[in-house]
């Protein structure tokens, strides 16, 4: 696989590496996923956490992660949460990233981490809540599009209650966005 959006905890860092073999056992499931975010294997696909119930991504120590799209808290009633942490540490997305789709999204940007994509939504969709913190000298959101707060981006911008979600963006600390 060459993305991947689901419930559990992902790590990206000098010991984890941008590929993963995942397994998934429990009463009636027997998963194994195959993870390749390197990009050498086809074009990389969406990734984020917080897919049905709750899950965490976590970038640090110099790791750069690449997407198509990325999800945090999809689905109504999932929690996503996703931590870009330390200098040289990003996440780019190619496409749109969505923090608190449907669900609760957080994504915190912290000690000289980086995202970037070409538009960002917090909170799509009613019912959602979705919150990104940008915190600390030289971490940094970047967005090549349009930054959407309680938006659906199928609506083409701000989005008539009870369609949108609610979101926060938290600048703090000589951060950027």
């Amino acid at each position: 696989a060459c993305g991947l959006v689901s419930d559990g905890d992902l790590a990206f860092d000098a010991g984890h590496g941008l590929i993963r073999a995942l397994n998934w056992n429990s009463v009636g499931q027997n998963v194994r996923v195959n993870l390749d975010l390197t990009g050498t294997s086809g074009a990389v696909g969406d990734l984020g956490t917080g897919y049905q119930v709750t899950g965490t991504l976590t970038i640090r120590e110099g790791a750069t992660v690449a997407s198509a799209r990325g999800t945090l808290g999809y689905k109504g009633g999932s929690t996503g949460t996703a931590t870009v942490d330390s200098v040289g540490s990003t996440w780019t997305c190619s496409n749109e990233l969505h923090v608190g789709d449907y669900g609760n999204g957080t994504l915190n940007i912290i000690n000289g981490g980086k995202v970037s994509t070409t538009s960002t939504y917090l909170g799509s969709y009613a019912g959602a809540m979705g919150t990104v913190s940008v915190d600390g000298a030289g971490s940094t959101l970047t967005n090549s599009g349009t930054l959407f707060v309680g938006s659906s981006p199928y609506l083409g911008g701000p989005a008539p209650i009870p369609l949108a979600g609610n979101g926060a963006l938290n600048i703090t600390n000589g951060s950027t966005v």
